[in-house]
C-alpha cells in the first residue's frame, strides 16, 4: 500500500494541514494554474490563516513550491505564486499561478512597434518584467505595426498567444515561444488500458470520418494575410501562423499538419494514478491488450493532477498521434 506524501510551500510557510491541491497544465492555456485547498476546521475550530500576531503569513505574490507523490518520492508538479486568497464556509482556497504571474502584475511602457518580430516584441517587455528573463523563439514572423497601450506584458502575450496560437511557457528562468508540438518534451510515458488508467473519456475516430481544413496564415509583399490551406474544404477549420512568410515553408506545413490530424485515432482522455509522471507537450504510448491495433503514441494537449489524502490522479488529455502514417 502507497503512502501519499507531499511538500508543498508558501513563502517560508509549510503547508502542513492539506485538503487537496489541484494542478491544471495546458499548452493551449497561457498559464499552468494551482490551488490549494485548506480545511474549514482544524481541532474542531474554524481554521485562519492569521498568526499569533494578527498578521497574514500568506499573502499574494508568495513564492510557492508544490510537490507530491508515493513514500516521499514527491514529483515538483507547479512552481510559481499566490494569485488569490479565497476564504469560504468550505475553507480556504489558496489559488496560484506559475510565473506568468510577474508578467500579470507588470505594466510595461506604451509603445508603438514598426515591423516587430515576435522576438523583439519578447525583448521590448521581459526586461521590464526582470533582468534575468531569458527569451527561446522559434518564429521567424511578426506585426507590421504592434502597439502596447496602457497594457501588462501578460496582455501583450495573451494577444501573441490568441493570434499565433503559439505554445508559450517557463522553463526555468526561460520564457518559450514556439509552435504547437515543435519542442517537445523527449519523455514518453506508456499507459495501459489493464494496469494504469483508471478510467477514460475517449472515442476512436477513423481517417475516412474526419473531415478538417488546415489554414496557415502568412504576410504576403504587401504586409496583407496570405491564407494556404491543405485538407478538406468545409471541414473544421485549423488556423495557425506561419513559422516564417515562405509560401512554400507554409504550404509544406499546411500539408503536414493536415496528415497528422487526420489519422486513425483517440480524441478525449484518460485518467490513471501519479505514476508515470506526465505533462503537456510530451508524449504517451496508449496500450490496449484487447484492442491492439488502436495502440498509438499521442502528444499529450493538457493535464489536471489532484492530489489529497484519498489518492492521487492525473487526468491526461490527448493531442494528435504521433506514431502513424497516413494511408494511401
Amino acid at each position: 500500500m502507497y503512502r501519499m506524501t507531499y511538500d508543498i510551500t508558501i513563502g517560508d510557510q509549510r503547508v502542513r494541514l492539506l485538503e487537496k491541491v489541484v494542478v491544471k497544465r495546458s499548452v493551449e492555456n497561457l498559464a499552468d494554474t494551482a490551488t490549494i485547498y485548506l480545511p474549514a476546521y482544524h481541532l474542531g475550530r474554524p481554521l485562519s490563516l492569521l498568526d499569533a500576531a494578527g498578521k497574514e503569513p500568506i499573502q499574494e505574490g508568495d513564492k510557492v513550491s508544490i510537490a507530491f507523490g508515493y513514500d516521499g518520492n514527491n514529483q515538483a508538479e507547479f512552481a510559481g505564486y499566490v494569485d488569490d486568497i479565497y476564504i469560504g464556509k468550505d475553507g480556504i482556497e489558496i489559488r496560484c499561478m506559475d510565473t506568468l504571474w510577474l508578467f500579470k502584475n507588470t505594466s510595461v511602457k506604451d509603445n508603438t512597434l514598426k515591423a516587430p518580430k515576435l522576438k523583439d516584441i519578447l525583448e521590448e517587455i521581459c526586461p521590464q518584467v526582470s533582468p534575468d528573463i531569458m527569451i527561446d523563439c522559434s518564429y521567424d514572423i511578426g506585426y507590421s505595426t504592434f502597439v502596447i497601450r496602457k497594457a501588462t506584458a501578460y496582455d501583450v502575450l495573451t494577444k501573441i498567444h490568441e493570434e499565433i496560437k503559439a505554445d508559450i511557457y517557463f522553463c526555468e528562468n526561460t520564457l518559450h515561444l514556439h509552435p504547437p508540438y515543435s519542442n517537445m518534451n523527449e519523455g514518453v510515458a506508456s499507459l495501459n488500458f489493464s494496469k494504469n488508467i483508471e478510467t477514460s473519456d475517449l472515442k476512436y475516430v477513423r481517417e475516412k470520418d474526419r473531415k478538417i481544413e488546415v489554414e496557415i496564415v502568412i504576410k504576403d509583399k504587401k504586409g496583407q494575410d496570405q491564407k494556404i490551406t491543405a485538407g478538406n474544404t468545409g471541414g473544421k477549420k485549423i488556423t495557425l501562423r506561419g513559422l516564417s512568410e515562405d509560401p512554400k515553408e507554409a504550404a509544406e506545413r499546411a500539408q503536414k499538419e493536415f496528415e497528422a490530424r487526420s489519422l486513425d485515432s483517440y480524441e478525449g482522455s484518460v485518467t490513471g494514478w501519479l505514476l508515470p509522471y506526465v505533462e503537456p507537450d510530451m508524449a504517451v504510448q496508449i496500450f490496449d491488450n484487447d484492442l491492439p491495433e488502436r495502440n498509438g503514441k499521442y502528444y499529450v494537449v493538457a493535464t489536471e493532477t489532484t492530489f489529497s489524502k484519498s489518492g492521487g490522479q492525473r487526468k491526461i488529455t490527448l493531442g494528435h498521434r504521433l506514431d502513424a502514417k497516413k494511408k494511401k
